[in-house]
């Protein structure tokens, strides 16, 4: 009999947990954009007071709550509100670049 290697693990009620490879890395840099395919994804993450904790794809020359607000004026139909404090906005590369670009038209 072989043993079991599945990447699943059964718990003791019937859920089924993926368990992640060991190979990944521990912490990811959320200082860049996730890019699929032609789009890029910008997370945020907010605080209880509503103010930016955390946002991807920030350019050096702005500060997170700076380019939220930018993200809003110039994006904001792209918002998408998710539970928890979260959201996203998914662009094209084109309309992520014009955005972060130092001095947007």
């Amino acid at each position: 009999m072989q043993p079991n290697v599945s990447s699943e693990v059964s718990t003791e009620v019937g859920h089924v947990a993926i368990v992640p490879p060991a190979a990944e890395p521990a912490e990811k840099d959320v200082s860049v954009a996730t890019a699929v395919g032609d789009n890029v994804i910008i997370m945020v993450r907010f605080r209880p007071d509503t103010t930016v904790w955390e946002i991807n794809g920030l350019p050096a020359h702005l500060d997170k709550q700076a380019w939220f607000k930018l993200l809003c004026e110039r994006a904001g139909s792209k918002f998408e509100t998710r539970a928890g404090g979260r959201g996203y906005f998914r662009l094209t590369r084109v309309e992520y670049e014009a955005i972060a670009a130092r001095n947007p038209n």
